[in-house]
């Protein structure tokens, strides 16, 4: 009877153990299933997530101060002005040749050809607000990317002309996106001063297209960084947007034009917001 109980014993305290080790090992596995990649938005201890890497370009590039600051700047023979205004912004574009002064505030705009107003179609008012949006939008930038419609999350690091960067994708959220919330962005953050060395973007509109800009030079007016670059495009329709880094690395994108923004005017704005 002692030679049974014994046996019963050590096969119950085999199943237990057996039950044991099957407890543990299940829930190691789920506790590494909730671990975080370094490229994941959220950022784990010592990795940067994708808003501290832009709080801290934002940060270096002082460009906090659109918030709430007059900026006038040339760009393309044209004339902006950008004004944060609690929360908001006013753009004025001003072309002196052609004596036009076109005003973007409140989604609403107004033109003025030679100081008298002129009414237009809707169709030319959008055009020319996403113009003028555009411009700004850049110029903005890394400010811009704490939009609420902005998706920001971190992609592997790159190195490009043995510089390391942070890299991000940015995506938009319908609501507040604009008419072109599809479209895909792509940023390289110099690791060590913050400062947006490239950015790449694919678009849809106008039969679509990807462009990658490289910084080639670079004006500090008060304490904000105005970049201008060279705009580059694939040499071939059959590239992934997803390799455009690697392409220029290997001289597989064509200039075809060159974004050239000269600050003029930088002051801050009193204003009393509810």
């Amino acid at each position: 009877m002692k030679t049974r109980t014994t046996i019963r014993g050590k096969v119950a305290d085999r199943s237990l153990y057996r039950f044991l080790f099957l407890f543990i090992l299940v829930f190691s596995c789920a506790c590494q299933t909730d671990k975080k990649t370094p490229t994941d938005d959220e950022g784990t201890a010592g990795i940067l997530s994708s808003d501290a890497i832009i709080q801290k370009a934002i940060e270096a590039s002082g460009k906090h101060k659109v918030s709430d600051h007059r900026i006038l700047f040339e760009f393309r023979d044209k004339t902006y002005v950008s004004e944060g205004i609690c929360g908001q912004f006013k753009f004025t574009r001003i072309d002196t040749s052609r004596q036009v002064k076109d005003v973007f505030f409140k989604d609403s705009l107004q033109r003025k050809v030679k100081g008298k107003g002129v009414q237009l179609a809707d169709t030319t008012a959008t055009t020319i607000k996403s113009a003028i949006n555009a411009v700004n939008y850049f110029v903005h930038l890394p400010y811009r990317l704490k939009d609420a419609a902005v998706k920001a999350k971190r992609l592997a690091d790159d190195t490009i002309a043995d510089t390391s960067y942070y890299q991000l994708q940015v995506k938009f959220r319908e609501k507040g996106g604009g008419e072109d919330y599809q479209d895909i962005y792509r940023y390289w953050f110099d690791k060590k001063d913050f400062s947006m060395d490239y950015l790449a973007y694919k678009f849809y509109t106008n039969d679509g297209g990807m462009r990658f800009r490289v910084k080639k030079a670079q004006d500090t007016l008060k304490g904000i960084v105005f970049q201008s670059y060279d705009n580059l495009k694939p040499r071939s329709d059959s590239l992934s947007f997803y390799n455009i880094s690697d392409a220029y690395k290997q001289d597989r994108l064509k200039k075809v034009s060159e974004i050239i923004t000269r600050p003029v005017s930088v002051a801050p704005l009193e204003q009393e917001c509810d």
